[in-house]
């Protein structure tokens, strides 16, 4: 039953960090896909989005949310047996959530590069039009410090690369907190 309760917490909380990201990337709110989203996520996230601010793009009440979720599942799992601080069990839920998001974008990536092997077009789609708003901003910025190599694009191998990299510092950082 645990087991269970922790699967769909983490289900909630991935579409929480979901919400988090398309809202940092400005992806269309009309789009199907967001709108239920956004009625899945809205019980929670609209009493504390009147106390929390937005700062930067970032919606602050997502990822307090986000964190809340994060250590109820981390309790759930049994964390709360392990002789860890309060803080150090914090700092772990974050690098989770960094995780998460990182997964997200991972995901992402790859099935937009599917999706271009078997040209599938993304105002057709609304799951495909909703992962390219992920995926476009960062592959932009890659494209941009690369060099041109004509019809191969290297943007989604860096950004893979990219983020496992990030992954693998995340845990380690994860893992030193479970450590304090």
């Amino acid at each position: 039953m645990a087991d269970l309760f922790q699967f769909l917490i983490t289900l909630y909380l991935y579409g929480f960090l979901v919400r988090l990201l398309l809202t940092y990337h400005q992806a269309d709110f009309y789009n199907p896909l967001s709108q239920m989203l956004a009625r899945v996520t809205d019980p929670l996230y609209r009493p504390v989005r009147r106390v929390m601010p937005s700062t930067r793009g970032w919606d602050l009440a997502l990822l307090l949310i986000a964190l809340a979720l994060e250590l109820i599942s981390l309790f759930v799992g049994g964390a709360a047996r392990l002789e860890v601080s309060y803080l150090g069990l914090v700092l772990y839920a974050l690098t989770q959530i960094g995780g998460m998001a990182l997964n997200i974008y991972l995901v992402s990536l790859i099935v937009v590069v599917i999706a271009s092997w078997v040209q599938l077009s993304a105002g057709a789609d609304p799951f495909l039009s909703l992962v390219r708003s992920l995926t476009v901003p960062i592959l932009m910025r890659i494209r941009a410090v690369l060099p041109d190599t004509g019809i191969l694009d290297l943007s989604p191998m860096v950004a893979l690369f990219g983020l496992y990299f990030l992954q693998s510092g995340l845990y380690r950082i994860g893992q030193w907190g479970l450590i304090v």
